[in-house]
């Protein structure tokens, strides 16, 4: 029974994934902070096996009703503000992603990410090597919501006048035009030298002309001759560790390719190879298809929770989600 464990157990479920789904539901509606399922892929062609434990032969409308079920009850176990990550193929993808966008919302879409499975093969269809899988990934809030981030290490500055404040400096311009926000079009003038700072046409300030007074009085605003140890050239804002730690915000993730901490991981560091790897190493070669390496469940787990948040893998194969999970510090709940 369900309800006999208690909140903070982890749990491995046995049996039929919709059916605990179901059972699920009852205690854990809204309260999944992160799912990451790697579900039967959808594949054009047959492959020579075809498994009960993964059934890779499915037809399209077969395989869509399978996915369609599952998502939905999904979508009711996540937490306000948690975030769905669904792993496809080339095949299966742009399917899933009109079904997905169905029962989530099109604008819940966070975004598509790639995971590279291979370094390349020769004897391919059309002689074209898809070395990528892919990540679709969902959330149940609007946009504005910072549903992921990224822990960074800042640089902080100690001076006297800020006696038990470490600070950093941030960009003070804002990506709108001199058109579009006309209060932040002016010329920032230093009060301690008269030094004018005009701003961009194509880059306003951040703060108003009106504002000015009192973020410069609160101490937010460096001036390039505040400090001889700062090598700028145009006016920067303060932002204080004291009030980044009361804040908890996280840097954006950006899906490009210079982020390495995050896609460096799915690019370079989570081919299939891996995953197969670390089944050899517990022993377990040839158990499982395909397994996900570790460091991609690590890379998603690290932008999308916090520690004790809940985690829910209901396709969980070789157990990847909840070992790392456990590694991590968070709850997990499992279904194979």
């Amino acid at each position: 029974c369900i309800n006999s464990f208690s909140k903070d157990d982890n749990l491995i479920i046995k049996g039929n994934n919709l059916l605990a789904l179901h059972t699920l539901k009852e205690r854990y509606a809204g309260k999944v902070k992160l799912i990451y399922i790697d579900p039967p892929y959808y594949f054009k062609t047959n492959k020579e096996k075809n498994t009960f434990v993964y059934n890779s032969n499915f037809k399209l409308s077969t395989w869509l009703t399978f996915m369609k079920n599952r998502l939905e009850i999904a979508k009711e176990l996540l937490q306000e503000g948690g975030t769905i990550w669904i792993s496809i193929s080339e095949d299966g993808m742009h399917y899933l992603k009109v079904l997905a966008d169905s029962i989530f919302g099109m604008e819940h879409f966070i975004g598509t990410i790639p995971r590279r499975t291979r370094d390349g093969k020769s004897d391919v269809p059309f002689n074209f090597s898809q070395d990528f899988d892919w990540l679709l990934v969902y959330s149940n809030v609007p946009s504005n919501y910072k549903v992921v981030g990224r822990k960074v290490e800042r640089k902080y500055y100690e001076t006297p006048d800020y006696p038990g404040r470490p600070w950093r400096l941030a960009d003070l311009t804002k990506q709108t035009t001199a058109s579009e926000r006309k209060n932040s079009f002016f010329t920032m003038v230093d009060p301690k030298t008269g030094k004018k700072y005009p701003a961009s046409k194509k880059r306003t300030w951040a703060i108003t002309k009106d504002t000015f007074d009192y973020y410069y009085s609160k101490g937010y605003i460096v001036f390039p001759d505040d400090y001889d140890f700062l090598n700028i050239t145009k006016p920067y804002a303060r932002k204080f560790k004291d009030e980044d730690e009361k804040s908890g915000k996280k840097s954006s993730v950006i899906s490009d390719f210079l982020i390495k901490d995050f896609l460096e991981e799915l690019l370079t560091k989570s081919k299939n190879s891996a995953g197969n790897e670390e089944m050899e190493n517990l022993g377990l070669e040839g158990e499982f298809n395909y397994p996900k390496p570790e460091n991609l469940i690590k890379a998603i787990i690290e932008v999308a929770t916090e520690e004790n948040d809940l985690v829910l893998d209901f396709f969980m194969g070789s157990g990847t989600t909840q070992a790392v999970a456990m590694k991590m510090n968070r709850r997990f709940i499992g279904i194979e």
